[in-house]
This record gives C-alpha cells, structure tokens and sequence, in this order.
C-alpha cells in the first residue's frame, strides 16, 4: 500500500545495549490532502531600495542665465549635474546647493591662484571672504561633457552619491547662481549673484512614474511597467515533483491582476 504517513526516530541512549532496540517514535504525521503546497514567493527586484524617492528624476530648473538639470541614478549611485550658462564670456560662475549664498557649490574655474586647467571643481563657500572659499580636493567631480557655442557654454559632471550631501531619499535641491569678471576665482560681488532661489524637484509625478493612464503599477514604492510580472504563489506540486500549478500576479493596465500559473 501507498504510505500516507511520516514518521521519524531517535535513539535513546537511557536504553542498555543488548536490551532490545534503543529506537523511540518522536513523531508521526499525516499530511492535509486539503491545503495546497505553497512555493517561496518569487522575489521582488531588489535593484533599488524600495524608499528611493530622489532616483531617477532628471529635473531641470532654469534660473535667469542658469538652466541646471540634476540626475540622481540609483542603478549605479551616482549624481549627474549639468549646467548651461548664457552669458558665458571666459569668466568663472557657478551654483551653490542652497537657498542662501553659501555651503556645497559647484563652480566653473581656474581656481583662486589661475592655474588650474578651467573645469568645474566642488567648493564649500564658508563665508563672502575668498579665503573661506575652500576647494574639496578629496571630492573632484568627473567631466562627462563640455560645449561652447558663442556665449553659451555646456558642461556635465558627475559624482559618486556617497561623495556628496545628496541620498537617495533626497526630493528637493535648491540652488543660486554667482559668476565673476574673469576665470580667476575671487569674490562676485553684490550685483553678480541671484537674488532668488530655484528649486529642483526629484519626486516623481503620476504621470512619470507611471501610475497614471494605467501604464504602470506601483507596489510597495516599487513601479512594474505593463506586463511586469510582480510575484508568483504556487497551490499545486505537479508529478515531476519540480513544477506546479498557481496564481501569478501581472501589471495590466495600470492594475494588479491574478492569472494562471503553470510551470
């Protein structure tokens, strides 16, 4: 007959040898033919941390000569930023990340002596005197492009996440502009700075995350296109042992949905 049992065994060693077997049953079960075999639960991407608010946004701002896009990428933490100035007539300018005139900055030089090669180096702006201007040697940022056209001048830099003050969980980044006479770096001036701050946006609206016009699902701070398959449950094991029969949940429309699973 077919057993529809498990059993196990364990030796007691209070039993004397030579006493007969020393074997006790511990434990004896019957499966529920009624409740299904469940498989692990397919694993969801773990290619970014559910909580990621600032990854993969790329906002832009325009603040009077200044237009800065800001790009925070959470496939490989990094911080893309690319300024593109107007006015540009071989004089240094530059961004600070704040909502007054001084912290984290990027700036567009040749530094406060002119003898470094005219490229964008990160300063911490501690007070209006240029001796306070400190360049963050241990942090430079990567050129990744440059363009000049008449008066105006592109460049694109980037920058490992864990270099700079942004997270991922990073949703505002403010910024003001200051720029000088000439590529030397040295003190703007009154009337060479914004008076105003502009503010970048990293949070994702409905419409680019997909949520909106059913083109995607978001689960758990997570966003599956259309078609992505977001889990799997199993009720059945099929003969071979390996496969089974299930439910599997898919992203159609913009809605989670349960369809078959066989496999």
């Amino acid at each position: 007959y077919k057993k529809d049992y498990d059993y196990k065994y364990e030796y007691d060693n209070n039993k004397q040898k030579g006493g007969g077997s020393n074997r006790k049953l511990t434990q004896l079960s019957f499966p529920n033919t009624n409740e299904p075999t469940v498989p692990p639960n397919t694993p969801l991407p773990t290619d970014r941390e559910a909580t990621a608010k600032g990854c993969d946004k790329e906002s832009t701002v325009t603040l009077d000569a200044f237009t800065v896009t800001f790009f925070i990428n959470c496939d490989d933490d990094t911080v893309t930023v690319t300024i593109t100035y107007t006015e540009y007539h071989n004089n240094w300018f530059g961004i600070v990340f704040n909502d007054i005139m001084s912290g984290p900055s990027l700036v567009y030089t040749t530094g406060k002596s002119g003898d470094n090669k005219a490229g964008l180096y990160p300063y911490d702006l501690n007070a209006k005197d240029i001796s306070q201007v400190i360049l963050d040697t241990e942090n430079l940022w990567t050129q990744v492009d440059e363009t000049i056209d008449d008066n105006t001048i592109t460049v694109k830099y980037t920058q490992d996440l864990s270099k700079t003050e942004w997270t991922r969980e990073t949703e505002t980044v403010d910024i003001r502009w200051a720029y000088g006479d000439s590529l030397t770096l040295a003190y703007h001036g009154f009337n060479a700075r914004s008076t105003t701050t502009a503010s970048l946006n990293l949070l994702l609206t409905e419409a680019e995350d997909g949520t909106e016009d059913g083109t995607g699902c978001l689960v758990n701070d997570i966003m599956y296109d259309d078609g992505d398959i977001i889990g799997v449950i199993g009720y059945t094991c099929l003969d071979d042992g390996v496969k089974y029969t299930g439910k599997q949940g898919k992203c159609v429309d913009g809605e989670i949905v349960d369809v078959d699973y066989d496999g």
